[in-house]
């Protein structure tokens, strides 16, 4: 069965009305201490829309289905190939705060500049219809991983859920996209936990360019994710090259 394409453009759509209430709720639906007015229409709104988001994306991805790596022609993609390369220009402007002590620092700095290097090669090989070897993407997926710990260190001190929990939860789903990425690389990838999972970061990033201090990250970042949601590979398709 096709993969319903139309979802990413709904999940966009559904982002960025959730991104409007995210604004409505900082401009008239807190108090004056800056907390949340439990039962005010935005937030409440915010709430019923991520909840139906959600389950909307769980049913109508149960239908996507393909083999569990993409080959032939489903190798070669223009899009997914810019999009790996707008990836690349997102983490090389994305540093991490010094949260977690300089041995974890480096770390994650050398992680972050690997991360770029292999989106690179990731773009290279989307443009030529070559087969990433799958641990591109896995360092891509443990840079997240390091970049949202230390991040949480900064969140963790704002006892209001609604400023970091989208942006949080943003960066989950996109962890779990780019495993995905890295599951199609290595032959064991499922479209379903793909398109699931992507469409939950387009629309939590969108959800989070209002209210954060890394608006033009999550926008790169979500065009990344957009980028990488394809269609499965017809049947009978070409054996898949050798990995790059």
């Amino acid at each position: 069965m096709k993969s319903p394409s139309y979802l990413k453009y709904t999940a966009l759509a559904a982002g960025l009305i959730g991104c409007a209430l995210r604004i409505a709720v900082y401009i008239s639906g807190t108090d004056g201490k800056g907390l949340p007015v439990a039962g005010h229409w935005s937030l409440s709104g915010l709430l019923v829309l991520t909840a139906a988001a959600f389950t909307f994306f769980l049913l109508l991805t149960r239908t996507v289905a393909g083999p569990a790596e993409f080959s032939g022609d489903g190798l070669r993609s223009l899009s997914g190939g810019i999009g790996s390369l707008i990836a690349a220009f997102a983490f090389f402007l994305a540093g991490i705060p010094n949260t977690m002590g300089s041995a974890f620092q480096t770390a994650a700095t050398v992680l972050r500049f690997a991360s770029v290097l292999s989106l690179c090669i990731v773009a290279f090989c989307r443009f030529a219809g070559r087969k990433p070897f799958f641990l591109l993407h896995g360092i891509v997926c443990l840079y997240l991983a390091m970049r949202m710990v230390s991040l949480y260190r900064l969140w963790s001190s704002d006892p209001q859920l609604i400023d970091y929990g989208f942006y949080l939860g943003a960066y989950i789903a996109m962890m779990l996209t780019c495993y995905q990425l890295a599951a199609f690389d290595a032959g064991c990838g499922s479209h379903q936990k793909l398109w699931f999972w992507g469409l939950v970061s387009v629309y939590l990033c969108a959800v989070s360019l209002s209210g954060n201090q890394e608006p033009l990250i999550l926008l790169l970042c979500m065009i990344w994710i957009l980028t990488s949601l394809r269609r499965p590979a017809p049947a009978g398709a070409a054996p898949a090259p050798e990995e790059a």
